[in-house]
């Protein structure tokens, strides 16, 4: 939506043929400012000592 929203608002690239990196890379920090951070899935390490 933001991208869209920057494509919309912009009337120039920064660089010939850009435009749509440009709404890309708006959109893409936008997601990651707001979105949530998710806990990794992944299992605890062991570690196997000698007792």
């Amino acid at each position: 939506m933001k991208a869209l929203e920057y494509y919309r608002r912009v009337s120039q690239s920064s660089g010939k043929g850009k435009m749509i990196d440009d709404c890309l890379r708006e959109g893409r920090l936008w997601a990651e400012k707001y979105s949530t951070k998710q806990p990794s899935k992944t299992k605890p390490v062991t570690l196997r000592g000698k007792n």
